[in-house]
């Protein structure tokens, strides 16, 4: 009987959690409308509208954030085997940072008409929690590379 390779999460590590988790939950938050609120009516704030994250600045670290996830997701729970030009701590970490970076930029380039919301800060202390999360990768020491299992029947010349 042939048994599928599926996600094994036991293979993640606590920094691997912690980077899937914050940038995970940091894409899903990004969708929720509660970054901005809009609207000024003769010049009283009422709350109209809310606005989510996933524009401007913040879309794009929003999109990094679903980048991190999946890469977590493939290169630890599904084990794909892929060549990566630097440490993947190291390009979590720069990930993470330009993520956070545009999650701050988000207030300065927010909507025209509208003001920061609650839903922003929360989107800052997920963004804290990746790069968090990444520089923990980051720290890891690097695991040796391991061999492909051994099919039965396989390379033998006989």
């Amino acid at each position: 009987m042939a048994q599928g390779s599926g996600l094994d999460a036991s293979r993640l590590t606590t920094a691997d959690k912690i980077v899937l988790g914050g940038a995970g939950i940091f894409f899903v938050w990004s969708l929720v409308p509660t970054w901005y609120r809009c609207c000024s009516v003769l010049g009283f704030e009422v709350d109209v509208a809310r606005v989510n994250g996933f524009r401007g600045v913040t879309a794009i670290a929003a999109l990094l954030a679903l980048v991190a996830a999946v890469e977590v997701v493939l290169r630890k729970m599904a084990n794909v085997r892929y060549s990566l030009p630097a440490r993947p701590g190291l390009i979590h970490v720069g990930v993470a940072v330009l993520g956070l970076l545009f999650t701050v930029i988000g207030p300065v380039s927010k909507p025209a008409g509208s003001s920061v919301s609650w839903g922003l800060f929360i989107g800052l202390l997920l963004a804290l929690v990746w790069a968090y999360g990444a520089y923990m990768m980051y720290s890891e020491p690097e695991a040796p590379p391991t061999e492909p299992p051994v099919r039965p029947g396989a390379g033998s010349a006989g």
